[in-house]
């Protein structure tokens, strides 16, 4: 999970979980982040740089805190996705 600091060239991002810095390319999604949003996502290595991989999901503010517990527990595929699905009933 990861906090966007900053989108120019390149997108800098905060790893919540693990406090780091990362500069990723912005190739595929630098125009739609925005300083501040919060995403859970992957980045891993594409060619010279890092980028994020596969679906990329905006978690909400009031979000933030209860998806890093979850993920601090080292939860499933199954218990993320359920996460962010919507309420049943």
């Amino acid at each position: 999970m990861y906090e966007v600091v900053r989108v120019a060239d390149t997108v800098t991002v905060r790893d919540l979980l693990l406090d780091e810095t990362l500069t990723l390319l912005s190739d595929m999604v630098g125009g739609t982040l925005k300083p501040g949003q919060v995403v859970c996502a992957r980045a891993l290595p594409v060619g010279d740089g890092l980028q994020f991989v596969g679906a990329l999901v905006v978690v909400k503010p009031d979000d933030v805190d209860d998806l890093i517990e979850l993920l601090d527990g080292e939860p499933s595929a199954v218990d993320v996705v359920e996460f962010f699905s919507p309420p049943n009933g």
